[in-house]
Formats: structure tokens, sequence, C-alpha cells
């Protein structure tokens, strides 16, 4: 089970290597840009000033994919301009501390967050 401080450590860590995050090239992901009529990097920002352990959702879990890259896979939300918005990362430690950025979209349901 994920505690308070599990949340806040992994915030810190992956707001600790900004300069290595990274976005999925996802339809949902452009979506979102389009929609808020911003680009990628301003929305990274947006998270990045932010994200905090109170916006945790779930995780960590094995990545899943076909792909099945290693690293933990995380769940946050965050409302971006009144959008509430479903956020998807997978630390990759193994690939030079890569932050992969799944999913940055519109939430398509309601997030449960256990801290707050």
């Amino acid at each position: 089970m994920t505690t308070e401080d599990d949340a806040r450590e992994i915030v810190r860590n992956i707001k600790s290597r900004r300069q290595k995050w990274a976005v999925s090239a996802r339809e949902k992901n452009e979506q979102l840009v389009s929609i808020l009529a911003v680009t990628q990097e301003e929305i990274l920002n947006e998270i990045y000033s932010r994200l905090t352990w109170i916006n945790y959702s779930s995780g960590p879990m094995a990545d899943t994919s076909r792909r099945h890259r290693q690293g933990n896979v995380w769940i946050f939300g965050l409302t971006i301009s009144d959008i509430d918005c479903y956020l998807k990362f997978q630390d990759r430690p193994d690939a030079n501390g890569l932050v992969m950025w799944i999913s940055i979209h519109e939430a398509e349901r309601p997030l449960y967050f256990p801290f707050q």
C-alpha cells in the first residue's frame, strides 16, 4: 500500500529530473494541447509547478503494456484550466532517469484521491 511519504517521494523524485520528462505521442495527449490552446511544454510546466503528493491516485504498478518497459507506473490527477486531467507516467530509471508521461489528457471518469 502506498503511503503519503511514498507519494511525496515520487513527486520530489520526478521533479528533480524535470529535464528528463517526455510525453508519449498519443492522440489523447495531443487533444489536451488543442483544447487548452497551449503547447505540450506549457502543460508540463504547469504539472511541474502544481503537482503534489495530494494529487496521487494510484501506483506504483508494473508496466502491463505490450512493450513491458522497466519502471513503475503511477497515476495522478490535476485540474488544469478547469479541466480535470488524468496523468499517468512511468519512472524509467534504466533509461537514464527518463520520466515518460504516458497519458496527459482529460479524465474520462472521476479519479480517487486517497490522500485528499
